[in-house]
């Protein structure tokens, strides 16, 4: 629903993911930044102190329209209808907790970012199993939609027709490579976890969101070592190319992973931003739900 949504729609998920980044242009009526050539740049704030309060109201954002969409679907179920209007009240974004001391990537895990598609069953509207696209494994891009990637020189997501991880070469042809994305996050995980269980040690904003400590990394920090993980370290994806990383499905996932690292380090240390709210400014959403 949310992915067959035109470019030309304010809340299609092409729209949503493209203020993270390219294709540079208005979104609702609003101007881009410019950078300082005076060219518009994406939306998005990074390696700066408003990294994390940036990052929130657009996870927000992404939720609400994620739960609009839930409630309308849920409403025409004939079968448990209730059950399943109560199941789409209380759906929220989900997160995947990459420092979780059981493992970065539970099997399930991995088999739901790459499985093509997913059985659902007795969920379907009339109670009987169905096969469907599986949302979590990739977005495929529809006509035009790639126009505004070219870059000089351009990058291979210009000719990508998917969202990809890991890719298997730069041309159309390219798969996404699910064995080198498990080998590496598994070798990758027990510093992920050490890492995200030291943010508790950093006492001041500054520290905790983009400058980290004498020993211990930024959230910011390890927020772009999970993008380069989850995209491919040399030559990666879409998760690996920040301008392009909102159109992977899992960019919501990750992120609502560090909107919730955030909330947990706030209820400990009772510090927040400095000037956050003039922040927010930059991204005049639509109003977020509560």
């Amino acid at each position: 629903m949310l992915y067959s949504e035109l470019k030309t729609e304010v809340l299609s998920y092409f729209s949503l993911s493209k203020i993270h980044g390219r294709p540079f242009g208005p979104w609702n009526n609003v101007d881009p930044p410019l950078n300082p050539q005076g060219q518009p740049k994406g939306f998005c704030v990074h390696h700066e102190i408003q990294f994390l309060t940036w990052h929130r109201p657009y996870v927000a954002l992404f939720e609400q329209e994620i739960y609009k969409r839930a409630n309308s679907i849920a409403k025409e179920y004939k079968t448990d209808s209730e059950a399943w209007i109560q199941a789409a009240s209380d759906l929220r974004q989900p997160y995947w907790n990459w420092a979780d001391p059981s493992g970065i990537l539970p099997q399930a895990l991995l088999d739901l970012f790459f499985k093509d598609s997913v059985t659902i069953g007795p969920a379907s509207k009339d109670g009987a199993e169905s096969s469907v696209s599986n949302p979590f494994c990739l977005y495929h891009f529809k006509d035009g939609e790639r126009d505004g990637f070219t870059t000089d020189p351009p990058p291979p997501v210009v000719d990508w027709p998917q969202t990809l991880r890991y890719p298997t070469s730069k041309g159309p042809e390219a798969r996404s490579n699910m064995t080198k994305f498990n080998t590496m996050l598994n070798l990758e995980g027990d510093r992920i976890r050490y890492d995200t269980e030291r943010l508790s040690s950093l006492t001041t904003w500054k520290a905790f969101s983009s400058d980290g400590g004498k020993t211990t990394n930024s959230l910011e920090k390890i927020h772009d070592d999970m993008h380069d993980l989850i995209g491919g370290i040399f030559d990666g994806g879409h998760m690996s190319r920040i301008p392009f990383a909102a159109f992977d499905p899992i960019f919501w996932l990750h992120h609502a992973q560090i909107d919730r690292l955030t909330d947990k380090w706030h209820n400990e240390r009772q510090l927040w931003a400095p000037d956050a709210g003039s922040f927010l400014s930059l991204l005049l959403c639509v109003p977020v739900a509560h």
